[in-house]
């Protein structure tokens, strides 16, 4: 073997399905066609992963970059125009962009969007407003248009007669009578029915027609008398149009969805959005277009409610209208909630699966915001996010809706978590009234909050085009000046400047976010149709949360968790391993069942699924862990069921030894402490710093994101109009509350880590990866110092893979005297910044000893000289100017010399000046130059550090930058540029702007101080070699175990089924890879099952020599229930490869 030559190792495995029977493997070797290895992994052939490297953090990939919404008019814009833009984006280090917020695009611009953003790796995804994407292709007669119920009431007195025409409009679904527990029937509110008295009128109508949906009728008249006594309701049900598109709960619907898309495209579009690797976009609004599901009614629901909750619909359709209704009997709650679950799986199954089916067909993925509900009306609740995200292909969430508080996240990605999906996106960072107000620091601040909650990908909300032909300065927006922020691109100067940075750091933290599998610390148990949202109320009135879990305990003990729906706890994955639940996955050290839980009434939130209990109670006699927070579960959820047989089996689990109670959610931590669950990241002490963890064995490398979180937002409406800025930043008139409301503490702790081997520091702002120099080890633990501002994050990798982030030192300090320690050219040095001889203890026991010499005391540059250069953006013609010509900006530079720092709103040059400033100062440092720590203070916005023409890594959060590389004895010529938001000139030359009453203090304001500090080696060693030799041959074996299990296919039921088997790998080269070919589709005869089948392999890469590693794999088929099975035997042959590049 020579050269660059690939040799391969090829088994073929057949698997052989019998309906009832065993899938065997049979093994036989074949040969297999070159191909390059994959830097890039796509989960489930949609959603890429990058493979973390050195070279990959430093400069990350396109498939880590952030995306923006790009909206503009199509009207009003052209193809010129917008593939500028595109451009644009490119060099601001944006890697995707969505469009149709502002308007249907043509088939000729998005054909040219794509061809642009096929060239230069730009994914595109597309929304269309409404349904059907082909305008006035669809019309609201339409039998399957989307629908939904209203009723109207007609009092009637207990024995006397109603004639007359009935009331409303839509098409007559049921008319029914009911009598009123009150006398007389209240005319507002829920009113309270006597459930047994309901007497169906709809066979006794007259003046009756077909012009309603289906030909049913949307006329008709009644002649009743009220039985004796009390007073009456005559309750009216219609079905009407909900949205001029098809409906989402059918089949059909989805079908006519389908075909609006098929009739609008052009085969060359289809084209260029399957090599786009595209994805269709569906906003979180009912309506615009579809996602998600409020409708009471359509074609199908009758018959399927019926099927699945297993009694009739119509005698319950008052218990829908829970603001107009109640029963006597409290059965009303529980036939909504079944409802729910019936609407839920509907529209799961008829319109997210069966559309991303289609879309996958065509290279596409769906990616769809369920969330933003609005509770408190007839239509609400909406859907169980847990499963929908489960069951999504790109979920998405909106943080306009959540303010940003981690725990509204927590649904969604638990879903992913539990499944593997690396995507996770955010409509990030709306501020109410913001617009042009909000920073980029700000951006960063709410991206580490969502970071923290398992968001992996950031879509700025807005990117409006430059502008339209009839758009004014400073540009078009969709929104306008004082509106939702933010209107980002090159209008504004602090993306201007520096949107490349920030977007890389976006990208660097994005690609440790989507490595392995997440490794979570416990799981708390909730279903629910109803989830927090910041501006919501309760059907009570009273304010609804934005956050499930409402104590701060368990953050600030350090525990993570994910939240697990019946859909989760009822799949295979849901198994005990040595006392952990889903060892494979999130590995949960114990499952929380919380009756405080923060979500309202439906179900309620001491119920449960029978099944859902005995899976539990299962899940405990193999040894998980259970604690019951508060009120046990006593009652199932819907109408069907035993309250008593559920109370049973509760009884028998809080009869195991694995299962504890306690009293309230702040009793939790303690709790899981005495019983041995620690948090995967422990801080020495209960604090705010909030963790991810990602486990990627296949590199045996564990990954830990952790974030020093401030304020833990508000949970009022008004903080959806904040910004994480300090105080001090916003300069505010005494009838404004103040937006910026940055808080918190800095962070300095020792933190255990969950893992073994090396510890390096991951640095996002700079993309180098080094060493961590002092640590201590512990039981599976490494324990290493953190220091974080407010607000910032860090990442740190523990590899037990020599080498794979370049070397690192045999020893490390486990304890010094000096401030800090850090790995310099192979050497362990420690620093301080005080001259004196300091200690270090080894990690093999030895003292090391270092002399640093003299420190300069630390230098306050606050009230230095500073000549300042500032860029003054106006608009270059008068306001009111459109188009191009509208959107011009001039930048003269204002030349001020500061004898110390200030606001720009302070400097008389500069008072309502936006741009980009340039400080510089002159800072002398003696001969024996020792490195220095830079802090700027307060600065708004972006910033950028030059030491002697050299550009220094800065974080944008923290202001801080190690600029000892750059410094030389003598005169030091430092160099800081900021870029600021367009407030302060949107504030004076428009009264709205004006209006909001914020003036920013833009600008370096500080205090900027230079802290020198002195470094000493403690530790160093010189290597030399010997040479002693053996010969290993070339060896690259492959072998599977069988024979493996599916059981029996059971028609008419859905169902993914598994089999397992493993391979057995055996290699001395350099790298290997094993990777699996196309399955198919498992075939019996002239049949095929529809669904592919799957094949997951527990790891794929190997970077170093391997013998005798057994390797899972996983074979999944999904049969749907409407899935057609043939008696016999299915069976697939599928390819397995092993293959190096340097053997």
């Amino acid at each position: 073997m020579r050269g660059n030559t690939r040799r391969r190792v090829t088994l073929t495995a057949a698997l052989v399905l019998v309906t009832g029977g065993v899938a065997a493997f049979s093994v036989l070797p074949s040969q297999a066609a070159d191909d390059a290895t994959a830097q890039v992994n796509y989960w489930r052939g949609l959603n890429p992963v990058t493979a973390l490297t050195s070279d990959t953090f430093k400069t990350p990939p396109a498939t880590d970059h952030p995306w923006v919404r790009w909206n503009w008019p199509p009207a009003a814009v052209t193809i010129p125009q917008l593939e500028a833009e595109l451009e644009q984006l490119h060099a601001a280090g944006i890697r995707g962009v969505e469009i149709g917020q502002g308007g249907n695009p043509t088939n000729e611009q998005l054909t040219a969007i794509l061809k642009k953003a096929n060239a230069l790796g730009i994914t595109v995804g597309v929304k269309y407003a409404g349904g059907a994407p082909a305008t006035g292709s669809w019309v609201n007669t339409n039998d399957y248009t989307r629908k939904t119920l209203n009723n109207s009431r007609t009092t009637v007195n207990g024995g006397e007669t109603f004639t007359g025409a009935l009331p409303g409009t839509g098409t007559i679904v049921a008319v029914q009578a009911f009598r009123c527990t009150a006398t007389p029937c209240p005319t507002t509110g829920a009113r309270e029915l006597d459930r047994t008295s309901q007497i169906d009128l709809t066979s006794q109508l007259t003046g009756t027609n077909t012009d309603g949906f289906f030909k049913g009728t949307t006329a008709g008249s009644l002649t009743w008398t009220a039985p004796a006594g009390g007073q009456w309701l005559i309750v009216t049900f219609r079905a009407a149009a909900l949205q001029v598109a098809p409906e989402v709960l059918s089949k059909e619907g989805t079908d006519a969805l389908i075909a609006g898309y098929e009739a609008l495209w052009t085969p060359e579009l289809k084209q260029l959005l399957k090599q786009n690797r595209s994805d269709l976009f569906v906003d979180s609004h009912v309506t615009d277009p579809w996602g998600t599901a409020t409708d009471l009614w359509s074609s199908n629901i009758e018959a399927d409610f019926q099927t699945r909750a297993g009694y009739a619909l119509k005698p319950d359709l008052a218990a829908l209208f829970y603001t107009d209704f109640s029963y006597a009997d409290k059965t009303d709650e529980r036939i909504r909630t079944d409802f729910y679950q019936v609407r839920n799986d509907l529209f799961i199954e008829n319109r997210i699966t069966r559309f991303q089916d289609w879309a996958a067909s065509n290279g596409l993925a769906l990616r769809l915001q369920n969330e933003d509900p609005v509770v408190g009306g007839a239509e609400p609740p909406y859907q169980d996010q847990i499963d929908v995200a489960y069951h999504q292909q790109r979920p998405e969430f909106e943080s306009l809706s959540g303010a940003d508080q981690i725990d509204i996240y927590r649904p969604f990605a638990s879903a992913n978590h539990w499944n593997g999906n690396p995507w996770y996106s955010t409509e990030c960072c709306a501020v109410s009234g913001g617009n042009y107000l909000e920073t980029l620091q700000d951006v960063q601040v709410r991206m580490n909050k969502e970071f923290a909650a398992g968001i992996t990908k950031l879509v700025y909300h807005i990117y409006p085009t430059d502008y339209a032909t009839t758009s004014t300065y400073p540009g078009y927006s969709n929104f306008g000046p004082t509106s939702f922020s933010g209107s980002w691109g090159p209008r504004n100067p602090n993306w201007t400047a520096d949107a490349p940075a920030v977007n890389t750091w976006m990208a660097r933290n994005q690609q440790v976010l989507t490595q392995g599998k997440a490794d979570m610390d416990v799981a708390v148990y909730l279903h629910s149709f109803e989830y927090p949202n910041l501006t919501n109320v309760n059907t009570d009135g009273s304010y609804y949360g934005n956050k499930q879990w409402d104590d701060t305990g368990l953050e600030r003990a350090g525990y993570t968790w994910d939240y697990l729906n019946p859909r989760l706890l009822s799949t295979p994955e849901a198994k005990v391993r040595d006392g952990i639940l889903a060892p494979d996955g999130p590995s949960y050290g114990a499952l929380l069942i919380n009756s405080e839980i923060n979500t309202p009434s439906h179900p309620v939130k001491t119920s449960m699924p029978i099944a859902t209990a005995q899976r539990i109670f299962a899940l405990a006699k193999d040894g998980l862990k259970v604690v019951i927070v508060g009120k046990a579960p006593d009652r199932v959820e819907g109408k069907v069921g035993s309250d008593a047989a559920l109370r049973a089996i509760i009884t028998e689990l809080l009869a195991q030894p694995t299962v504890s109670q306690v009293a309230n959610e702040a009793a939790v931590p303690a709790k899981l402490a005495q019983l041995g669950v620690r948090p995967d990241a422990q801080a020495a002490q209960a604090s705010n710093l909030v963790s991810v963890h990602r486990a990627d064995d296949s590199t045996a490398t564990d990954y830990y994101f952790l974030y020093n979180q401030g304020a833990d937002v508000i949970d009022t409406a008004t903080s959806r109009n904040n910004v994480f800025e300090d105080p001090a930043t916003c300069r505010v008139l005494t009838t404004v509350v103040n937006r910026c409301v940055g808080s918190g503490a800095a962070f300095d702790q020792s933190v255990t880590l969950k893992g073994t081997g090396t510890p390096y520091l991951l640095d996002t702002d700079s993309g180098e990866i080094t060493p961590i120099a002092q640590y201590t080890t512990g039981t599976g633990t490494v324990t290493v110092r953190v220091k974080l501002a407010r607000d910032e994050s860090t990442v740190i990798a523990l590899t037990r893979q020599a080498g794979r982030f370049g070397a690192a030192p045999s020893l490390h300090i486990v304890d010094t005297s000096a401030k800090d320690a850090a790995v310099v050219g192979g050497s362990l040095v420690v620093r301080d910044t005080k001259p004196g001889t300091y200690t270090a203890t080894l990690s093999d026991g030895r003292t090391g000893t270092g002399t640093i010499g003299a420190v300069p005391a630390a230098i306050d540059l606050t009230g230095a000289t500073w000549q300042l250069a500032a860029e003054d953006w106006k608009p270059a013609n008068p306001l009111g100017t459109t188009g191009q010509a509208g959107s011009a900006v001039t930048k003269d530079v204002v030349n001020v010399t500061l004898n110390g720092l200030k606001a720009w709103p302070d400097i008389p040059q500069l008072t309502s000046a936006s741009g980009v400033g340039t400080y510089t100062t002159t800072v002398n440092l003696p001969a024996a130059v020792p490195s220095a720590i830079l802090s700027l203070g307060q600065a708004v916005d972006t910033i950028k550090v030059t030491v002697n023409g050299t550009e220094v890594a800065v974080d944008q959060i923290s202001a801080t930058a190690d600029i000892g590389p750059a410094l030389k004895a003598g005169a030091n010529t430092l160099v800081v540029r900021v870029a600021t938001t367009l407030n302060n000139r949107l504030a004076q030359l428009f009264p709205a702007s004006a209006n909001r009453g914020h003036t920013q203090n833009s600008g370096l304001v500080g205090p900027v101080t230079l802290t020198p500090y002195g470094e000493a080696a403690v530790y160093s060693r010189t290597d030399v070699p010997g040479t002693v030799g053996g010969t290993v041959p070339a060896t690259l074996a492959l072998s599977l175990k069988g024979p493996a299990t599916f059981g029996t296919f059971t028609p008419g039921v859905e169902k993914e089924y598994t089999a397992t088997t493993s391979a057995t790998v055996i290699s001395t080269a350099g790298d290997a890879t094993l990777s699996v070919s196309d399955p198919g589709h498992l075939t019996n005869g002239a049949f095929t099952l529809p669904e592919p089948l799957r094949v997951e392999l527990a790891k794929t890469t190997w970077t170093a020599p391997v013998s005798n590693e057994e390797v899972g794999i996983t074979f999944k088929q999904l049969v749907k229930r409407t899935d057609p099975l043939r008696t016999g035997s299915y069976s697939r042959t599928v390819t397995f490869t092993l293959s190096t590049t340097t053997p």
